[in-house]
Formats: C-alpha cells, structure tokens, sequence
C-alpha cells in the first residue's frame, strides 16, 4: 500500500464512487478511466486501511461531472462499496490483500552456537586465504601481513572476543525480534481480521472532517494556482480542500450514505 498520505476515509466515498459505481448503474465509469473491477477493489480496500488514496484522474473525472451527476455518482458509488464490502467475495479478497502486507519473521536459524560456530569458520577460511595471498606480495610487505594473521588466528581463540562474537548475536537476535513483533501489532491494527470497526472509524473521521466545509470560501489566484484567500482554509488537509472542490451536493450525499452505513454498523 502503501504510504499514508491522510488518515481521513475520503476515498471510500469519491474514490469508491467513481471507479466502482460500475457495479450500481454505469460500467461505462471503469472504462473511462481505465480501471479494471479488480483495481477499484483493490482501491476500495486500500481506502480503508489507509484513509486515503492518491486521486489522480479519478478525481478529475469527479471534478469535470455537473454538481448534480456528482451527487448521484457518489451515493451510488457507496452502495457499491457496502455490498462489496458485505458481500461474501469480500472476505478471501480481504484475506489476500492483508496477508501479502503481513511482516515476515526474521531469517534465524540455529543456536547462538551453530551462529557463532558458523562465523568462525567463515573467518578462518578468510585466514587461509590471506596465507595464500601472502606468498604473491612483495617481499617488504610479506612480514607485515603474515603478523595480521597472527592476530586474526589469536582474535578466533581469544575468550573475550568469543564473549563479545556472542553478545553481538544475542543483541541483533533481540532487536530482530522485537522489531518484527512491533510490526506484528502495527499489521494487526493497520490490517485488522474484522473491518467493521476500521471501516467504522474512517466513516466518523469523514463526517468530522467534513462537516465545517465551507463551500462558499473564496479563492484566489497566487503564483499560478488558486489558493483559498482565508489563510486558515489553504491551513486545511488535502481531503477537506477535496470535499470542496467536488462540491456541497456531492459532498452532502456523501455524508448522508456515510451517516446511514454508520447506524447500520452499529
């Protein structure tokens, strides 16, 4: 998935609406921006996890409809998403799309001791290497190399750098498993077996954000692009400056589709 770009569930209502409303009442909608049922699932998924997905031609497609084909289009794109979502082919489509994002465990095998026993004999493999090499050095350089030898077969046998050979394997050994158990519980949040409590959260996080838009805010032209003239407004998340511009009538239906799945998940 992805990296996060917002928190907020937007797409689960613009997104859904215009890429999979195909479903409902118009297959002509995939066609025209090139987007397979399986890509507006996958879509349709990642907005629930994430809270956000990146628009692109999808979001023009919504911007470029009359205000009131807007809200049409995204009170039949969230039908859609909630017999998708409901459906019993949402559940393995689940499943897959979570367990390819499941953390794998760290690569570890063997003991402490097969480790260590294992990187002694890779060094003194290296040992009997450099001994060969020395034999094709210059004369002046073969005294100086066969004494690093010397301290490479007594660093192998010393006791201290034995101890300090183990403590080194218990500590990234440590460190490798807490990581993967913190990514476990962040894939375990992120991912969860049941959907209904996330998908519960996103749809109150849009009636938060959108519920002070102010679609009568005036914009302004600034170094070629129109910002809001209220600076608290252009202050606001890319997803609020979205409900904005897809207009009150869509964003109205949207919230109403939103509040009615809301009380139904309860």
């Amino acid at each position: 998935m992805a990296r996060r770009s917002s928190r907020y569930g937007i797409p689960l209502f613009f997104v859904c609406a215009l890429t999979t409303v195909a479903a409902v009442a118009a297959q002509n909608v995939l066609q025209q921006i090139r987007l397979s049922e399986d890509g507006a699932r996958d879509m349709a998924m990642s907005s629930i996890t994430s809270g956000s997905v990146y628009l692109g031609a999808v979001g023009r497609t919504v911007q470029a409809l009359p205000p009131a084909q807007r809200a049409s289009v995204v009170t039949g794109g969230i039908a859609w998403a909630r017999a998708f979502l409901e459906s019993p082919a949402f559940r393995p489509a689940w499943d897959e799309f979570r367990n390819q994002r499941k953390p794998a465990p760290p690569d570890i095998t063997g003991s402490v001791d097969d480790e260590m026993k294992a990187q002694i004999e890779k060094q003194k493999q290296d040992i009997e290497e450099t001994k060969k090499n020395i034999a094709t050095l210059p004369p002046e350089m073969q005294a100086e190399m066969q004494a690093v030898v010397k301290q490479m077969e007594a660093m192998i046998t010393n006791p201290d750098m034995l101890q300090m050979m183990r403590s080194s394997i218990e500590m990234r050994r440590t460190e490798e498993k807490s990581s993967y158990e913190q990514q476990l519980r962040e894939w375990q949040s992120d991912y969860p077996d049941d959907v209904k409590p996330l998908i519960a959260q996103r749809l109150r996080a849009f009636l938060d954000l959108s519920g002070d838009v102010n679609f009568d805010a005036a914009v302004v032209d600034r170094d070629g692009r129109k910002v809001f003239a209220d600076p608290k407004y252009e202050a606001k998340s890319s997803d609020w400056k979205m409900c904005y511009r897809v207009g009150k009538d869509a964003t109205m239906a949207a919230r109403a589709a939103a509040e009615s799945w809301l009380a139904a998940l309860k």
